[in-house]
């Protein structure tokens, strides 16, 4: 079942696009082969969340693979037309959030044509462990998906897996920050010219911001992460980066611009974007108890609505150096000729040292544990700096 390189290109193509390259792919899909017309229908509608369209595009794939034998057509791949109908099945019950046991054991006893698929097949698997909320599971699939996708050419898609990973991580580990490994993705997917992972990435390294208390620099990196998804205006990341904002938003006071990304986000459809607005809606209204919405993604989950929001307002130039920390640790000659490059040409040494210790004191006083220093070097608290096998791999 190998397919030819030109082939396997274009099913990377298909694999790896975003809602925007779908829409345009299928413009042309009466150009394909019967497969990948089915398969890129599928992903599709699953990107815009339309139910309906999946079920249908499933029905018209069960009845090639039962009508088989009639149809005696020997250009269908009906192996492949059977992986296809099992992933379409599997993204059905991801939408509807019906996932099962049976879903695992569905997805793990296909037999992969060659490592895209192994790599799709464990993409799917991580998201079906994620509905029954087994996330140990969830980021070792990922990053299975990530390495198989890579080792397939399919780049783009193996960095989306492994910023999932990440976020899984996060997640697990609330305590620990993530701002390196992030900032590693956000420079990979640039080079790769992906702005749906940079969206991703940006809108991570936005709340990873927020929980630092670092309110400029996390509407920074809301912006971006929006600018980065614009395009895909209809998909469900789009939905979540503009309720992120939204809360930020509230936190700094500007309601009226809270009040229209809100209004942006209510346009979707998704249940994930609906029960992250339920929850901010729920905030914004100063309601004491409510029920926590059903359909909360990750990220939400993990929010606070308590009043308890770290807001520790940095000045600047105190948000600079969180900036430049959360990319990696530094000594302090490092740090001054990043922050005081201006100064240090007319400005003695000494001078600039007790203006780095004022700084850093100014930021203790908001923010005791914020940055500590280790092994001669200063860097964020809570954020590993050794490489591990995640950040070799990026």
């Amino acid at each position: 079942m190998n397919s030819e390189p030109n082939k396997s290109n274009f099913w990377i193509k298909i694999i790896e696009a975003d809602l925007c390259q779908l829409i345009q792919l299928n413009a042309y899909s009466f150009q394909l082969e019967l497969e990948q017309s089915l398969y890129l229908k599928v992903q599709l509608a699953y990107m815009r969340s339309e139910v309906n369209e999946l079920e249908t595009q499933i029905s018209i794939i069960q009845n090639y693979l039962i009508n088989r034998e009639m149809l005696s057509n020997n250009k269908i791949n009906y192996d492949l037309l059977e992986l296809i109908n099992k992933i379409a099945i599997t993204r059905i019950e991801i939408r509807k959030r019906s996932v099962t046991d049976r879903t695992i054991s569905r997805l793990q006893s296909i037999e992969y044509p060659d490592l895209i698929w192994k790599g799709e097949v464990y993409f799917l698997l991580a998201r079906a462990y994620g509905i029954i909320g087994d996330h140990i599971n969830q980021k070792e699939s990922y990053l299975k998906a990530s390495f198989y996708y890579e080792q397939a050419q399919a780049l783009r898609k193996s960095l989306k897996a492994l910023q999932n990973a990440f976020a899984i991580e996060g997640f697990l580990n609330p305590n620990k920050r993530l701002t390196l490994e992030y900032n590693l993705i956000l420079q990979k997917a640039l080079e790769l010219g992906d702005v749906e992972v940079a969206g991703l990435t940006s809108l991570n390294l936005s709340r990873e911001m927020q929980l630092l208390g670092s309110k400029s620099m996390a509407m920074q990196y809301a912006n971006d992460s929006i600018r980065y998804l614009q395009k895909d205006k209809g998909s469900l990341h789009f939905g979540l980066a503009v309720c992120h904002r939204a809360q930020l938003l509230f936190e700094c006071g500007r309601t009226e611009e809270c009040q229209r990304d809100i209004e942006e986000a209510s346009m979707l459809e998704f249940p994930e974007v609906k029960s992250a607005l339920t929850l901010l809606t729920n905030h914004l209204q100063n309601k004491k108890s409510y029920q926590s919405p059903e359909h909360l993604t990750l990220p939400w989950q993990n929010r606070e609505f308590n009043g308890n929001y770290r807001t520790c307002n940095f000045a600047p130039l105190e948000e600079q150096l969180i900036l430049i920390l959360s990319q990696g640790p530094l000594n302090t000659h490092e740090i001054i000729s990043k922050i005081f490059a201006d100064e240090i040409k007319c400005i003695d040494y000494q001078t600039i040292i007790n203006r780095f210790k004022n700084l850093l004191t100014r930021i203790k006083k908001k923010s005791p544990n914020l940055i500590i220093r280790e092994n001669g070097k200063y860097c964020l608290s809570g954020v590993s700096h050794e490489t591990t096998l995640l950040t070799k791999s990026i």
